[in-house]
């Protein structure tokens, strides 16, 4: 049944194709190529997995996914295999989760492996305050999260949990103040990924619980006081053809830092489009 027509769309303007097969098997979108567009993140190894199929596998409260996004179900996605639709909306039904909700499964226990979290909770939560005192053996200071209108496709920022206020690296200087502010707290529905600690010894073991008390519905405050900024200096790299952010670094100054690399420097996560790094 490799036809565009066999592809449903009961509500438009709602829902995304899923993809991963060439007639529809499995509960997939049929395409030309079966080409997956639903991912799972193996903590263990530290990889990518596809979805094996959407009619038995059901999505969970906290679970993370990776999912390409075309636009809404009336997208053809036969015309080609990047073709892109109408703005979209997901929808989930379930049992809205409460309580403290333990994450240890999900983390990778390799010293400086990388682990992908996804908010458990309908409200956004405090990560800075998570990692700080709700987790063990993870890096407290930087988490990783996808920003859309990074590149022509989105990218991955640099989130700065140690700066005041939260920033993220790559920032568009007249985004500063509005936009970074949001990056401390983790919007519902939204992954990230955390990196454990580099110097985890044999007898340990990495630890993550979210918690009730570090809710909130108010994550764009005023601010009354700031301290001394730490000083930094960004570097930013635009596209020529429309002046788009593609990709930024960040030097950070501080008496306190070390001349060498250790837990006060980021690792850069890798982009689709262009990436910039210090070496």
């Amino acid at each position: 049944i490799n036809d565009y027509t066999e592809n449903k769309n009961p509500n438009p303007g709602y829902g995304t194709h899923i993809t991963g097969s060439t007639n529809g098997d499995n509960g997939f979108d049929a395409t030309f190529t079966g080409n997956p567009s639903l991912f799972s993140w193996d903590s263990q190894n530290g990889s990518w997995t596809t979805a094996t199929n959407t009619n038995t596998n059901t999505i969970e409260a906290g679970k993370a996914y990776g999912i390409l996004i075309r636009g809404d179900r009336g997208t053809n996605i036969y015309v080609d295999n990047i073709a892109k639709g109408d703005d979209t909306r997901l929808r989930s039904l379930g049992t809205i989760l409460t309580g403290d909700v333990n994450k240890d499964d999900d983390l990778n226990p390799n010293s400086e492996g990388f682990s992908l979290i996804g908010n458990p909770y309908q409200a956004e939560v405090d990560m800075k305050a998570t990692l700080a005192t709700s987790s063990t053996h993870l890096d407290k200071r930087f988490y990783y999260a996808y920003k859309p209108n990074i590149g022509e496709r989105g990218g991955y920022v640099t989130v700065d949990l140690d700066s005041d206020p939260v920033g993220y690296v790559p920032e568009a200087p007249s985004n500063e103040n509005a936009i970074a502010a949001k990056f401390r707290f983790l919007q519902v529905n939204q992954s990230i990924f955390i990196q454990t600690e580099s110097d985890l010894q044999p007898n340990e073991v990495p630890t993550l619980t979210f918690k009730e008390e570090f809710k909130t519905d108010q994550s764009l405050t005023n601010e009354v006081f700031r301290g001394v900024p730490t000083s930094k200096v960004d570097l930013n790299i635009y596209s020529i053809s429309n002046d788009k952010l593609m990709d930024g670094v960040r030097f950070k100054f501080d008496a306190t830092y070390d001349e060498e690399a250790g837990p006060d420097d980021a690792l850069k996560f890798w982009n689709d489009d262009e990436t910039i790094g210090i070496l």
